[in-house]
């Protein structure tokens, strides 16, 4: 596999490119990749996710950005994972809709750090009211990897590794029995050498103390999803959707819910009896991870912890 680390930003996205290429970007969105080692096993990483956040005419994505911003300054970060919900109302046209520049360009492309996106129902033009008349394209969001130093997005579900993490990025908007079958097959191999941590993320959260706990796609992961993520050792899943901070345990599985990526966040009104702590607040899940530990913690705009004591496993 191609690694490319240790290249300018630059230089990493032609690398990437070729990578995602030879793999398929092309094809329609639903179509699967495995899109190589991004970071060599033997180098530990720090990321970030965050989702439910490009929205018009609110301040809070700039808040979330900045206090990513800060934070890399003291502790650099590899690389950002998005949980759906990149562009609201209904999802961008085509690569060249202003939203990219004006909902992601203009906060993330500074940090110059590779995000590695997933759909949310937003994304695909399921949003309120106008979206009806106006539906997005998912796959320009999928195309716009070409013309950015900071998208990097190689199909609607896919998986790649970066330092000891593998990671598996999923579309459960359009969650069907084919995308659980290419998971299952892809956590049923060993781990790849040097790899010690798998991370699946998504739109829909497993469980939630959020407005969303009873919709059909919710109780549809806890019955297919969970089960699998639970009996393959994967170290945790995350999430949006719900738009509000929350670290969850279910059947021995982490689960973390970071939805307060931009959008208003809502209150938490139901308690999930799987809930350990949720905030109604915009903020981040923030990793760092080595051979040896993982380390999450679920940030606020101030970077103030969600939990007095960081999430931990060790090997």
């Amino acid at each position: 596999m191609v690694v490319v680390s240790g290249r300018r930003p630059a230089a990493a996205r032609r690398v990437f490119l070729c990578l995602v290429a030879a793999a398929g970007l092309a094809l329609p969105s639903r179509a699967q990749v495995l899109a190589g080692t991004v970071l060599p096993a033997s180098q530990p990483l720090h990321f970030v996710a965050f989702g439910d956040f490009g929205r018009r005419g609110k301040p809070y994505e700039a808040q979330v950005a900045a206090a990513i911003a800060r934070l890399n300054q003291t502790d650099p970060i590899q690389l950002g994972l998005t949980l759906g919900d990149n562009f609201y109302e209904c999802g961008v046209h085509d690569v060249h809709d202003p939203d990219f520049h004006d909902l992601w360009e203009v906060f993330y492309g500074p940090l110059h750090i590779p995000f590695y996106p997933t759909f949310g129902n937003h994304d695909y033009g399921e949003g309120e009211g106008a979206c009806t008349l106006r539906h997005g394209d998912p796959q320009a969001e999928i195309d716009y990897s070409r013309l950015s130093e900071t998208w990097r997005m190689p199909a609607a579900y896919y998986s790649f590794n970066a330092g000891p993490v593998q990671f598996f990025a999923l579309d459960t908007v359009k969650w069907n029995l084919t995308e659980r079958a290419w998971l299952e097959a892809l956590l049923k191999q060993p781990l790849p050498p040097g790899i010690v941590w798998r991370v699946v993320y998504g739109h829909h959260p497993i469980h939630s103390s959020g407005r969303h706990h009873i919709d059909p796609r919710v109780k549809q992961l806890q019955r297919e999803l969970l089960p699998l993520l639970a009996s393959h050792g994967v170290t945790f899943y995350a999430a949006g959707h719900d738009h509000h901070l929350e670290h969850l345990r279910a059947q021995g599985l982490d689960l973390f819910i970071a939805g307060g990526g931009g959008d208003s966040v809502r209150p938490v009104h139901h308690h999930d009896r799987q809930s350990l702590a949720a905030v109604s607040s915009h903020g981040f899940l923030d990793v760092s991870a080595t051979a040896q530990r993982i380390e999450v913690r679920l940030l606020d705009t101030d970077l103030k912890p969600l939990e007095a004591q960081p999430w931990t496993k060790s090997r």
